[in-house]
């Protein structure tokens, strides 16, 4: 009997949402979404929950969105759900709050894989979803008319980065990647990039490390490729494993002339864990809290009300700072997409 009462209440907290900003005004808009508040993505994961938290606390607290179909003003009601960085329950998730919780909007997960599955959820049953942090080409390519993604796509991540060191009389590369699925994606977008601008690639154009990689493996890679001396050495990977490769090149005291890391240079942890060795590394970042990068959407969209402050004067900068008032921790590019994507929400809110 005992068994049958633990294994009820499991289900029943499986199935129950978290209101993270509730609403209480004649006007709601329900809006749902699941992210890894736990398990291997859970920073990730949890950081995109304050983003998303803090896009609905900011919009309800500056007196909501006003609907200029109806002309009544809505606030948010957010509601979310720990995935558990587990693929299968966040495909439950999601029908959860299309099937049960009933939600009007949907807002996406933590990273490519996990949004892609959102996406075949969301076409399935007709809803629109904002993905606010899925950056692989892949998400996008199944023809659906219903996704929205925030991030520069990976195929477009190291363009500006290679041209720009080209120009300044870069000719070789070295390439290595991670064989998680976002930086093998990424590597193959690489690959486009210095194949189109001519490049020579170095070393062994299948470099490639397990995601469980230790420091000894890496240093074994790096003794390698000291040998070819490439002008520019890539590395496609996450951060710890970026930061495996600073380390590395500083105990081989080899110095490229270029280093570029695809995900270390946004991390505030990059800087705050390399110390001196971070200087000089270039990377890709989706968002710099230095960047007014907000007021944007006044030039593309002609119907915002004029008293809609968020769209229109709430700077990057602002939203640094409210976000640390708020969680008390530096937030990095995933949070600052995550708020975005309410964003981008909202301005199709105004005239649905």
């Amino acid at each position: 009997m005992i068994r049958v009462v633990l294994i009820l209440i499991g289900l029943i907290v499986l199935n129950t949402a978290d209101v993270l900003v509730p609403c209480a005004e004649t006007h709601c808009f329900r809006v749902g979404f699941a992210s890894a508040w736990s398990g291997g993505l859970a920073e990730e994961g949890i950081m995109t929950k304050d983003g998303y938290t803090l896009w609905a606390q900011t919009i309800n607290a500056r007196g909501g969105i006003v609907n200029l179909i109806d002309t009544n003003t809505y606030h948010i009601e957010l509601i979310g759900y720990d995935d558990q960085t587990d693929t299968d329950l966040l495909f439950t998730l999601y029908t959860n709050l299309i099937e049960i919780d009933h939600v009007d909007f949907l807002l996406g997960p933590f990273g490519s894989t996990y949004s892609s599955i959102v996406s075949d959820v969301a076409n399935t049953s007709g809803y629109a979803v904002v993905l606010s942090n899925a950056a692989a080409d892949f998400v996008y390519e199944n023809g659906f008319d219903n996704i929205f993604g925030i991030p520069t796509t990976t195929s477009y991540y190291s363009e500006s980065a290679l041209e720009a060191l080209q120009s300044l009389g870069a000719q070789t590369v070295a390439l290595l990647h991670s064989d998680n699925a976002f930086a093998a994606v990424l590597a193959e977008g690489i690959l486009g990039w210095i194949d189109h601008l001519d490049f020579t690639l170095v070393g062994d154009v299948t470099s490639y490390f397990s995601s469980n990689v230790t420091q000894d493996v890496i240093d074994g890679i790096v003794d390698i490729l000291k040998g070819e001396d490439p002008d520019i050495l890539i590395c496609s990977s996450l951060l710890i494993e970026g930061e495996m490769m600073v380390q590395s090149l500083d105990n081989h005291q080899w110095k490229p002339k270029a280093l570029w890391l695809s995900s270390a240079v946004g991390s505030p942890d990059f800087i705050k864990d390399m110390g001196s060795l971070a200087e000089y590394v270039i990377g890709p970042v989706q968002w710099d809290q230095k960047l007014v990068c907000m007021v944007g959407f006044r030039l593309l969209v002609n119907f915002i009300p004029d008293n809609d402050d968020v769209l229109t004067n709430y700077t990057s900068q602002t939203f640094y700072d409210s976000f640390i008032d708020e969680f008390e921790y530096v937030p990095s590019y995933i949070a600052a997409s995550a708020f975005a994507g309410g964003l981008v929400l909202q301005v199709f809110l105004i005239g649905v």
